[in-house]
């Protein structure tokens, strides 16, 4: 299928995580669902997809292209074009991993992209972590220029990507299996290379079953959390975006039943903020929310800010399983054998605040575990157009148009900007849609110096306008923590 979008010419009518980029506007997840985030709320759907209907399919990834429309989408075994055509069944993943699939686009490219792949408990582990190179280009077809290169032998079910903080490259954190290491990978346009190992927090093992849980980083990039789900425990990490280190702060068991018998959590997520983390449980099936600014008070306040938001007792509560910010910054919740999905509506919202609502979306097909993974800032450059006389409104598009560094930044950030002609405007605008600051800027090309101490700590999307034809727009975080 190739879904045509109507552009809304003004990129602020709501607030969105995306930077007027459309890479997650199509989900394509088990038993033949799809999810078009075209419209709100999104459109459901599915009928001829082809990802199986089977017992436990987990880890899958869908990716369009910068306008929107549906490229691929895999299981980690199988790999489908737009039009459910079949391009290869001999990926080296597992349906039943808890990241089977991860899709990132080749940094500086418009066609290439990263599938990731990890195998599951279920086989031993036996593949570990691997990539093949996917080209992608609307109308063209896909092609599979490498398959199944490894990466490291002996790996947990989880790994999750953060942008870099140099707005071009990403981090790909990931965990070995029965110690304690986290592996963190930089992926540039030059390849995928080993940055760093870091030996903190929980052993993943040495059972098999300590393998699966999600791994999630929060949208600023700035925080991790990982799920041993059947060791209950829950590790939280933090993630400094320049440098790829990673350092643990706490180590948990999310919930008890009548304070005696633990159960751990496997579905995570942030909120858009990037202040509230999101848990499901694995042995009693709860969703609850963890206030993570209140780790910086202490250990204590951070538990008390547990709330719980499937229901006050454990028979009541829905069988949630993975959970995946969406872009239009809501969060969805996947359930076994369920004909809707829930939806968290106000996730930057603290407690009952934040709207939860059980069964929001009703889906063509029961659902499973499962839900498209997806970097979580949404934060992609041009992808998947490979016709650079076509974009946006049909204008020509221009790649790396407009570059924010540092970011996040709590001072002064360098915006480097290119269009073809004239002299373009800046517009900064925030979550809610406000512009909060225009610039006319002297030339179509060159650098402008933000400062971005007044704009008060936050998301920002910085916006290049050429007359009244969008060019660019990038996400700009303002963060007292880079100081």
């Amino acid at each position: 299928m190739s879904c045509q979008k109507l552009l809304l010419t003004c990129v602020f009518i709501m607030p969105l995580l995306v930077n007027a980029q459309h890479q997650a506007d199509v989900w394509v997840f088990p038993n033949g669902n799809l999810m078009d985030f075209s419209s709100q709320p999104p459109i459901t759907g599915g009928g001829t997809l082809i990802l199986p209907i089977d017992n436990e399919v987990e880890g899958v990834a869908s990716m369009a292209n910068s306008v929107g429309d549906l490229l691929f989408y895999s299981d980690g075994v199988s790999l489908w074009d737009e039009q459910n055509n079949v391009v290869t069944n001999s990926l080296m993943g597992h349906q039943s991993s808890t990241n089977s699939a991860y899709i990132v686009p080749v940094p500086t490219s418009l066609s290439l992209y990263y599938l990731l792949t990890l195998d599951a408990m279920q086989n031993n582990l036996v593949n570990g972590l691997r990539y093949s190179v996917i080209k992608a280009c609307n109308d063209g077809g896909i092609e599979v220029l490498s398959i199944n290169q490894l990466l490291s032998e002996n790996m947990t079910e989880k790994m999750v990507a953060v942008r870099h903080a140099n707005g071009s490259d990403y981090w790909l954190i990931t965990h070995e299996f029965g110690n304690d290491v986290f592996k963190v990978f930089l992926i540039s346009s030059q390849g995928i290379d080993l940055n760093g190992t870091y030996s903190c927090g929980s052993i993943n093992g040495p059972q098999l079953s300590a393998a699966v849980g999600q791994m999630k980083a929060s949208p600023n990039g700035e925080r991790l959390v990982s799920n041993i789900t059947n060791n209950q425990v829950t590790d939280i990490m933090s993630f400094d975006r320049n440098l790829g280190i990673v350092d643990c702060l706490l180590s948990f068991s999310p919930d008890t039943f009548n304070g005696t018998i633990p159960s751990g959590a496997y579905g995570a997520s942030f909120s858009p903020n990037s202040q509230f983390l999101y848990l499901t449980g694995n042995g009693y099936f709860r969703l609850w929310q963890f206030d993570m600014q209140q780790l910086n008070v202490s250990n204590e306040a951070f538990f008390s800010s547990k709330t719980w938001l499937s229901g006050d007792d454990f028979l009541s509560a829905t069988t949630f399983h993975q959970l995946q910010l969406g872009p239009d910054g809501k969060i969805y919740c996947s359930s076994w054998d369920n004909e809707h999905l829930a939806v968290i509506h106000e996730p930057d919202m603290g407690g009952l605040s934040c709207a939860f609502e059980d069964s929001a979306i009703v889906l063509q097909n029961l659902g499973n575990y499962g839900l498209p993974a997806f970097v979580d800032s949404y934060d992609y450059s041009i992808s998947g157009i490979c016709d650079m006389s076509v974009g946006i409104n049909k204008q020509p598009i221009r790649e790396n148009a407009l570059a924010i560094y540092p970011n996040p930044t709590a001072t002064q950030t360098k915006l480097t900007y290119n269009t073809p002609q004239g002299k373009p405007t800046l517009q900064v605008a925030d979550m809610l849609g406000r512009v909060v600051q225009t610039v006319q800027l002297p030339s179509h090309e060159g650098t402008y110096t933000l400062d971005a101490g007044t704009l008060g700590t936050g998301v920002y999307f910085c916006t290049l306008l050429s007359g009244t034809e969008v060019v660019a727009t990038q996400k700009l975080v303002v963060s007292t923590s880079h100081k």
